[in-house]
């Protein structure tokens, strides 16, 4: 399987702007979001996103920190040994 594409390989403006469409609301609100890998589906990564209070990302990584220690995700994270 290939690796997803990379924000710093998009062609063009609308290349990037089609890649950042599901976090671009977080950034605009000022909403800490955090995107956890959970599996592969048909090639493709597939995560789960978790969106905090503004103000609170502390909070939003503790929270995701125990649910990828709870669902054992640390080998799909980024750096883990495969």
């Amino acid at each position: 399987a290939s690796p997803p594409p990379r924000l710093e390989d998009a062609a063009d403006t609308l290349a990037a702007v089609a890649m950042t469409r599901l976090v671009r609301p977080f950034n605009l609100s000022g909403h800490p979001a955090i995107t956890l890998p959970l599996d592969r589906a048909d090639g493709l990564p597939v995560g789960l996103q978790l969106v905090g209070r503004r103000g609170e990302d502390e909070a939003l990584c503790a929270i995701a920190q125990a649910l990828a220690d709870h669902l054992d995700l640390h080998p799909l994270l980024p750096g883990a040994p495969r």
